[in-house]
């Protein structure tokens, strides 16, 4: 099992006045989709315009393989998180 009490402290101050569970797990659901985007949109952008300036080809094959699995790990991880604020 992954210990989530680290993730789990850093929410609980800034939504530590919702009283109701399933509208906190909501809410970090959509924090956690809110920078999966964000996360994909800077890899997208920034950091691919940034690989694309060195000479090997490598960096650039790693970026774009691992952009999509980022994704799906965050949304993964709020699902988890959410899921550990309900049950």
């Amino acid at each position: 099992m992954v210990n989530l009490q680290p993730i789990m402290d850093l929410i609980r101050p800034y939504v530590g006045y919702i009283q109701d569970p399933w509208i906190l797990a909501g809410l970090v659901l959509l924090g956690f989709i809110l920078l999966a985007f964000i996360t994909r949109l800077i890899v997208g952008k920034i950091i691919v315009k940034l690989t694309k300036k060195t000479k090997t080809k490598v960096d650039d094959l790693l970026i774009a393989k691992t952009k999509k699995p980022l994704f799906w790990l965050l949304i993964v991880l709020g699902i988890r998180v959410s899921s550990e604020i309900i049950f």
